[in-house]
């Protein structure tokens, strides 16, 4: 029997592939409430491994961006295994970059939500709607705080979407 005070041990060899689009969330007047999924895509790709951490990028950045534990997919993916009470030994990260870097396309966005969509995959899929709009990680060591209602919804949903806060939760 599992202890329900320890985090859930993923099992090696389990595996998931995450695709993303870049953004725009400054549409006009909506600013930040008003965002764009556009057709560019990056697909990340993790894998549990029996101990610890390689990380590997191709395409837009893999020149520019770091391979440990400080790359934000590596980030973001700790963040969301936090959130779904889970832990790895060890992870393999395979991030296939299209979005340009630093060009206003929500790359840092995109990377975000591909580490908790992972996380999310590997798990099970316990982080439901009204769960991952609620999670809005502040990643360490970055600027980066995904700060509106629904964070994720653009992305998840692949379409235009409104977003905002009533009473503690998003609509």
């Amino acid at each position: 029997d599992k202890d329900p005070t320890m985090p859930t041990e993923l099992p090696v060899g389990t595996k998931v592939t995450v695709t993303v689009p870049a953004s725009s969330a400054n549409l006009g007047p909506g600013f930040d409430t008003l965002g764009l999924a556009l057709a560019l895509y990056d697909t990340v790709e993790v894998e549990v491994i029996p101990s610890g951490l390689k990380v590997e990028v191709f395409g837009e950045g893999h020149d520019e961006l770091p391979l440990d534990g400080s790359h934000l997919v590596v980030k973001a993916l700790r963040a969301g295994l936090k959130a779904c009470d889970a832990i790895a030994p060890g992870l393999r990260v395979v991030c296939h970059n299209v979005i340009p870097q630093s060009r206003g396309l929500g790359s840092s966005a995109a990377a975000a939500v591909a580490g908790v969509a992972a996380a999310n995959g590997l798990c099970g899929f316990p982080l439901d709607d009204d769960r991952w709009c609620s999670f809005r990680p502040r990643l360490r060591g970055t600027r980066i705080m995904l700060p509106h209602p629904c964070w994720g919804m653009r992305w998840c949903r692949g379409r235009r979407f409104l977003s905002m806060a009533a009473r503690n939760r998003s609509i």
